[in-house]
């Protein structure tokens, strides 16, 4: 099975960075952490989305399997 490849990309990065500098009191912030720190602020935004997919997926799932189950065993719940 193939993995997901997912980026996020500098410009998101850089953009998130800057609204995290912004919001600093003083000036003297490390441009650095300030990237590290977008980076994984937007990884973990990304992990949560895919986290409500991978769960909103299973539901699915379940739910087919449950009808596949009912009709192999002649439940179809219709009047005969």
């Amino acid at each position: 099975m193939n993995g997901i490849n997912i980026e996020i990309n500098q410009n998101s990065i850089a953009k998130r960075a800057y609204e995290i500098h912004l919001s600093k009191t003083d000036s003297n912030g490390d441009a650095l952490s300030d990237w590290l720190k977008a980076e994984a602020e937007l990884k973990n935004e990304l992990m949560q989305e895919l986290n409500k997919d991978i769960a909103l997926t299973q539901k699915k799932v379940e739910k087919k399997q449950k009808i596949a189950r009912t009709l192999r065993s002649g439940k179809t719940g219709r009047a005969k």
